[in-house]
This record gives structure tokens, sequence and C-alpha cells, in this order.
């Protein structure tokens, strides 16, 4: 890299210095450099390479190394193995065309060269110099290490600052700081800027007389707002031990300490929401789950009121519980909210001058679930409401959304695990709880009842012939034909596959029989269902009369029941059999 340095007029003087020699030619060992216009400088070629103690070289026309003297062997050796050679030779040129020159070489990363050419008469350039390498490297490092050191303290802080034996600024980084130029903050006490509002530390670190790192001081900025200051300090002495002011850096933590405020109200909703969340997975009955939870919003809002809403089928609202006293106008007013609500996961404060007479103030967040509104909680006091209670509300109502979506799914199960879903007969479970009940309440009335075990014959044919889909269609009539010929008191189920059951209740064992036959008659409804003429598809059944006084349990009485239905298949099917009383033996039947 060529480049102009004035630190090559060091070698012109340095050639200037060289005795010319006694007028030899160019053969005889001499040259002539013209080292400026109109002047020519004869030299002794063979006494310039031979002692010169910095770098001659000399080239021809065009551009190439002829001699040089023992320091510039590295530069020659570096020129004639071709490297630079091309910008040697434009430099050169521009020599033989310009006039003497000062130029700056540089060889590799680390070679630097300030060099003089000088044209010579007739042909060629004279090179004379000084390896600068050292000079140029030392200046380079002071360079970097500056521009490095100010990078570090820029990287590491927003400002630096320096204060007087006075305690004012005396230097702010060029940028300034908090909203200030520098130059408005010079000369000026940093006590000035203080915030009234907050608390300082003490001793300032403006004008600490010892090291300190990150205090943190809230001062004004140039709009008037608070900003936090994370200060690290170094007090400044003489050598008496005089205190000379302080030098420091400073970072801008105030949207840190914002963020550390509204993590620390984060927090505080989350530790009332978490109370809240406990106690709905406390509360295992889900009738007293709603109420409860309505009870914790109160006391976490400070409400004097709070009401949890369902959303029916219907769109209409209705109360899930409550807590405290609601106004009658209550319903109406969370009603319009719930419509005027756009934001999923907001809460507002409605317009209720009508309200309890504008005493108090009510707040409604929708609680929803899967983007559904399927119910709201609405709280009301007399103090207004903050952004933190609506953000805590909506929290809330966020959870009471899965814990309505989950009371909404715990009593469609409830009525699901008690039902048949193909026939919408009681299913087995809820037959057995059932039937149970009304054993216990014969007990205590003295009355009889009777339980028919129903079974249908050759079912498994209709299935193997015609398919499931007929032999569902064959079970759906079945129950369809109970639940006709039943009163509304009994109690019918599907007990699974194709066994049925029914409870008659206060019936005695006339009365049995009677259902028995009719329902057996009742029966060949189901002979088109069949899966052949040899295997008509039929009803069997087994009846047992419940006596209290015998003191039967409900296992043994479904025992006597099935038995009995058994009795009827083996009797030839599309029968009924009658079971023995409780503690008899014998059986009965009837074809």
């Amino acid at each position: 890299m060529l480049k102009r340095s004035g630190g090559a007029a060091t070698a012109i003087r340095a050639a200037a210095a060289i005795t010319p020699g006694p007028g030899d030619d160019r053969a005889g060992g001499s040259i002539d450099a013209v080292i400026m216009p109109g002047t020519t400088l004869h030299l002794s070629l063979d006494s310039l390479l031979r002692d010169f103690s910095g770098v001659a070289l000399v080239t021809d026309g065009e551009g190439r190394v002829l001699g040089w003297s023992p320091t510039a062997a590295p530069l020659a050796s570096a020129l004639r193995r071709g490297a630079h050679s091309a910008g040697l030779r434009a430099l050169v040129t521009r020599t033989l065309v310009e006039g003497p020159r000062c130029e700056t070489l540089k060889i590799g990363h680390q070679s630097i060269f300030d060099i003089a050419l000088a044209p010579l008469v007739g042909d060629g350039v004279l090179i004379i110099g000084h390896d600068a390498s050292f000079e140029h490297n030392l200046r380079q490092a002071l360079a970097d290490s500056r521009e490095r050191y100010k990078d570090f303290v820029e990287a590491s802080s927003d400002f630096a600052w320096e204060t007087d034996a006075d305690g004012a600024f005396v230097f702010v980084s060029p940028r300034g700081a908090f909203g200030y130029a520098a130059a408005n903050l010079v000369g000026r006490d940093p006590t000035g800027f203080l915030r009234t509002d907050r608390a300082a530390p003490s001793p300032l670190p403006f004008h600490a007389r010892a090291p300190a790192e990150m205090v943190e001081v809230w001062m004004t900025d140039a709009d008037g707002a608070p900003t936090c200051l994370e200060t690290s300090t170094l007090p400044r002495f003489d050598r008496d031990g005089r205190w000379l002011g302080a030098r420091g850096i400073c970072r801008d933590v105030t949207e840190a300490r914002a963020r550390d405020a509204a993590l620390a109200r984060a927090h505080r909703r989350e530790r009332l929401v978490a109370g809240l969340v406990n106690t709905i997975r406390e509360e295992p009955d889900p009738e007293k789950l709603l109420s409860r939870a309505a009870a914790a919003t109160l006391g976490a809002l400070a409400a004097s009121a709070c009401v949890i809403h369902r959303v029916g089928a219907d769109g209409g609202l209705t109360r899930g519980a409550r807590a405290g006293r609601p106004d009658k106008q209550w319903d109406k007013h969370v009603g319009d909210a719930l419509r005027a609500i756009g934001d999923p996961q907001g809460a507002i404060e409605i317009d209720q001058g009508d309200l309890d007479h504008g005493k108090s103030r009510l707040l409604v967040a929708p609680a929803r679930y899967r983007q559904s509104v399927i119910g709201a909680v609405a709280v009301a006091r007399r103090a207004a409401w903050s952004d933190d209670d609506r953000t805590l509300l909506a929290a809330v109502a966020g959870h009471l959304g899965i814990a309505i979506e989950q009371i909404a799914n715990h009593e469609a199960l409830k009525a699901l695990s008690r039902t048949d879903d193909l026939t919408g007969l009681h299913n087995r479970r809820a037959f057995i709880e059932e039937v149970g009940r009304r054993l216990a309440h014969a007990r205590r009335t003295g009355r009889r009842s009777a339980l028919l075990f129903i079974d249908l014959d050759n079912f498994k044919a209709v299935n193997d012939v015609h398919g499931h889909r007929r032999g569902d269609e064959a079970l759906k009539r079945w129950a369809e034909t109970l639940s006709r010929r039943t009163r509304t008191g009994d109690v019918t189920a599907r007990l699974g596959g194709d066994e049925f059951a029914v409870w008659l209740e206060e019936t005695d064992a006339e009365g049995a029989v009677t259902k028995a036959r009719e329902l057996c008659a009742a029966g060949t409804i189901l002979a088109k269902f069949s899966g052949a003429p040899d295997r008509p598809l039929s009803v069997s059944i087994g009846v047992a009369v419940s006596d209290p006084a015998a003191g039967e349990a409900l296992e043994a009485l479904v025992t006597r029941a099935d038995a009995a239905m058994y009795a009827a298949k083996r009797s030839g099917k599309a029968a009924f059999a009658m079971a023995p009383p409780a503690n008899a033996s014998g059986t009965g039947s009837d074809r």
C-alpha cells in the first residue's frame, strides 16, 4: 500500500547530507537525482548503496529494482518477488512524470516505510527513506487502545461523568445524560436533578469519598419524568489526600425498574389467583365450587358483592353462585356488559347510575372457554377499580371459565354415566343405584315391589345374519316398547348387550306376573328382526318379588331374578319364570 507521508522528508534530508561524488557518470557509479524542479543532486551510487544507514533503492523506469542498500534488503526482496510491484511501478511512473514525491509504503501487515522518490537524470528513480514500522504500529496501537477503551466505556454504560471538588459536573460523555446535552450538564451540581419524591443514597455517588458500585439514584430527566440511574463511582484525591471530585459511569435502568414493579404486581396477582385456584381445586362438590370461588374473589378484590353467572343453552344468564348482597338490577347490567365486551381477556366497568343508587361500581369480566362466553364474574364496591383490579378479575374469569366448563362436563358426564347411549334407558350402574334406593324405601314402607330380568332370545343370530346395525335397531325398538308399557314410577334399564331390567314399584306377585305376561306378548314385535325362521327373536323374563319383611339384599334379589330368567330360557324361550320367594325353594314358569 502506498500513501503520501510527511515522514519521508527525513529520507530526503538524509540523502542530501551525503557528500557528492567527483562527477562520476552513471556507469562509473554515480547518479544525478532531481530532488526538486531545477535542482539536481549528484550522488555516488556505490557509497549510497553501501554506507547509507537508511533505506536506499534504485529502480529503472519500469519500476524494477536495480540496486539497494543493506537495510533495504527486505524491501527489495519483497519488490523483486513481485509483492507490491504494481503499486511501485505506478509510483515510479508518477515520479518520472510529476517529479519528486514523498510516500508511505506498506509491505505486508506490519512493515511500513516512509520514502522519498526522486527521478534520475536519464532514466530510473532513486528511493530513499527509513523503516517507520515501529512508529506507525505504536501510533496505531495507541489509537486502537483509545478506541477500545472508548467502546468499553460506551458499552458498559449510558454515559460517563466527572465532578470537581465543588461537586459539580466537569465532564459528561458527549451523548449527554437523562435527556440533557453534555454542555447543559457541565458546571451544574447533580443534586439539583434529584427526585424529591424518592429517597436519595447517602453519600450521593457523584460526591463519593469511597468507591461504590451499582448505586441507584432517581433523577428528573429533561422532560420532568423520573429516571433511575445505576451508578458506579471512584473518588479522586491529590497527593495530600484532598478530595478532588469523583468519576464514574451510569446506566439508565428506568425501564428495568418499571418491569420489576410490573413483575411484582404480577406476582401479587398470581398469588391471589393461585389462592382462588386452590380454593376451586380443594372443593370436590361442583355445586359448592362456584360458591367458594365467589367468596374467594370477593375477599381478594375487597368487593361488597360477587356473582358468578353461567350462560345457558338459550344464551341467557343464570346465577351459578354469589357472595355478598348483589343489587336487584345486577343481572341486567351484567348482561349489558357481556354484550359490550369485545376483548376476550378484558374486564369493564359499566355505567351503573341506577345500580344501588350509584353508590357501587360494577366490574364485569367474561368467563370464556375456547373463545366462547360460557359465563361471567361480576364484582361491586364503592371504591374505584384500578387497572390491576381489572387484570386480576380477568385472570379470575379465565380460571372460572375452565371451572364452569368442568362443571358442565361433570353434569353431562353424570347424565351419560347413568344413561345407555343407544337406547336412552338407564344403564346398569344407574339402575342398580336407583333400585337400591327404592329397595331401602320399600323396607321402610313395608310395600312389595318386583324385579324383571329380560333377555332377548336368539339375538346373536340377528347380528350374524343382518349385521350389528340391524341388531341395534332391534334393541332400540324393544327399549321403546319397555318405556311405553311401564309406569312413570317404574325404572327401566339396559344392563348390557341384549339384557334389560324393569323395577316395578309397589307391585305384588300377581301384578308382576301380569306385567311379565304382557311383555312376553309384546316381544312378538321383534320377530321381524329375527336372523332365521327357526331362531325367532323373542324375550325371556325372570320375575323376582321383593318382600321387605324378608330383609333380602339387593344382590340376592338380582340373583333370584337372573336365575328365573335362565329358567325361562331352558323351558323353551319366549316365556317368563317366577323366582321362588326369598329363603324358599322351587321355581314357577308360564309359557
